[in-house]
């Protein structure tokens, strides 16, 4: 039996373009080795990370458990079905001695392990996919730290600061009330109060975080003990 398998890997994909060309693909090989498009079973994981293994995803799990001797799955790329190189050999290995084939769309509409040259050029393919997957995340993190540098805005905003700018050139800047509240956090515990003691007496004050909610005692202990602005990257406003 045919099996196609689609994956995206966030919401914004779910729209029906990705997966639906990832479809597209599939039953094109299907028709290729002479296989109605139509008696196709479709397995697909919306809005599922490539780094969860294909046995632990929802529809990923389900069909793993359905698979029998002779079964064939097509997905469009490698990386729909593997999260990594090593993933992807040691799971096609693992199918290949159960009896079950794969069938990678962009590689051709033939089993990836069913001659010696195909076998190759799949391992060649695997490393290179994952060198390409750390290359990117490795380019991602050094615009992260470009951006602290230059005093731009990465990730969550911290308590006592706001966001100005929009995204490359937003960056932090004090928020003057949240850093009166720190200061009496600060003020009160030097008082030789506890941290309960303290969440009490703002809340008593009308102090509360973000979510409209009286501190608690972690909340409290790490903005007391937190360093002040150059632990972020903040610019004077």
């Amino acid at each position: 039996m045919l099996i196609g398998y689609t994956r995206c890997s966030s919401a914004d994909q779910v729209d029906g373009t990705t997966l639906q060309e990832q479809e597209r693909m599939i039953r094109g090989v299907a028709m290729m080795r002479g296989v109605d498009q139509y008696d196709l079973v479709f397995y697909s994981d919306p809005a599922i990370s490539g780094a969860i293994s294909l046995a632990h995803r929802p529809q990923g799990a389900e069909l793993v458990a359905r698979l029998q001797k002779g079964d064939i799955i097509i997905a469009a790329k490698l990386d729909r079905l593997f999260r990594s190189a090593n993933d992807a050999l040691h799971v096609v290995e693992d199918l290949a001695n159960k009896g079950v084939g794969i069938i990678l769309a962009d590689m051709g509409h033939t089993p990836v392990t069913e001659n010696g040259a195909s076998k190759l050029f799949f391992t060649m393919l695997a490393a290179f996919a994952e060198f390409e997957r750390t290359r990117i995340n490795e380019r991602t993190q050094s615009g992260r730290d470009a951006k602290r540098q230059m005093k731009g805005c990465v990730g969550a905003v911290p308590y006592g600061f706001r966001k100005t700018g929009k995204r490359r050139e937003s960056f932090l800047v004090d928020n003057t009330t949240e850093q009166k509240n720190i200061r009496t956090m600060r003020a009160l515990k030097a008082q030789g109060m506890t941290y309960e003691q303290v969440a009490t007496a703002l809340a008593a004050e009308g102090i509360y975080n973000r979510a409209g909610r009286p501190f608690n005692r972690g909340q409290i202990f790490a903005l007391v003990t937190r360093r002040q602005a150059d632990e972020f990257s903040v610019r004077a406003a």
